[in-house]
This record gives C-alpha cells, sequence and structure tokens, in this order.
C-alpha cells in the first residue's frame, strides 16, 4: 500500500513507455509499419456517423422500461446492495438481483458511489 501511496507503479509504468516511445523514435527498436518498412501512403481513418435519432430512441426505452417494472422490487434490492456495500459481503449475488429487477447500470452505480464515492487516481508527473 505504501507504494501504491507513493505513486511507485504509475511512475514505473510511465518511465517504461517513455523509454518504449523513445526507443521507437531513434530506431533503436524497429516495428514493422510504424518505423520500419512504413508504407507511405496515408491512410484515412473513416468517421464514425452516429444515428442523429439513436439518443431519443434509448431515451424512450428506458423511459418504458422504468414505467414497466416494479419500483418496490428495484428500491428493496438498491437498499440490499448498498446494506452489502456498507458490511464486507459479497457484493456480486446483490447487484446480480438489481439487475434482475431491471434496476439500470446508472441505478447500480449511483449506490456504490453513495457508498464508496468516487475514485480519482492521483497524478504522479
Amino acid at each position: 500500500m505504501p507504494a501504491i501511496s507513493a505513486g511507485f507503479f504509475q511512475r514505473e509504468i510511465a518511465e517504461a513507455a517513455y523509454r518504449y516511445q523513445r526507443e521507437i523514435d531513434t530506431e533503436e527498436r524497429r516495428i514493422v509499419g510504424v518505423n520500419a518498412y512504413a508504407d507511405d501512403q496515408r491512410y484515412v481513418v473513416p468517421l464514425l456517423e452516429m444515428d442523429p435519432q439513436g439518443y431519443s430512441r434509448q431515451a424512450s426505452r428506458l423511459q418504458a422500461l422504468r414505467r414497466q417494472r416494479d419500483p418496490g422490487a428495484v428500491g428493496q434490492a438498491l437498499d440490499r446492495l448498498r446494506v452489502a456495500c456498507e458490511g464486507t459481503e459479497n457484493m456480486m449475488p446483490f447487484i446480480l438481483d438489481a439487475v434482475r429487477a431491471l434496476a439500470t447500470l446508472g441505478e447500480i452505480i449511483g449506490v456504490m458511489k453513495g457508498v464508496f464515492g468516487r475514485y480519482e487516481e492521483p497524478t504522479w508527473i
């Protein structure tokens, strides 16, 4: 735990990535298609086009789900998940129960955030 808190692993990963990229840039490490035998033709990546109706269609499906499900069963499943998160029990059975009760991912994550908070990795630069 002290090594994690001190950023040891993040620093080691960053230094290894830097060394690796430097070896590619100086051609000390050769990678076919990157810095060895690379094709001079420019490759055009096609842009992903989103369905303009996709958001409204998904929002409608979510509203229909919330109307059709049993709100009491969802609430109970989320409460049991909250209790499991506050204790030391395996949370997976409670997560699965919430899913079976048709709780949304956002609702399940909301319960977990309420108990555990939100983790933000510290920067070690």
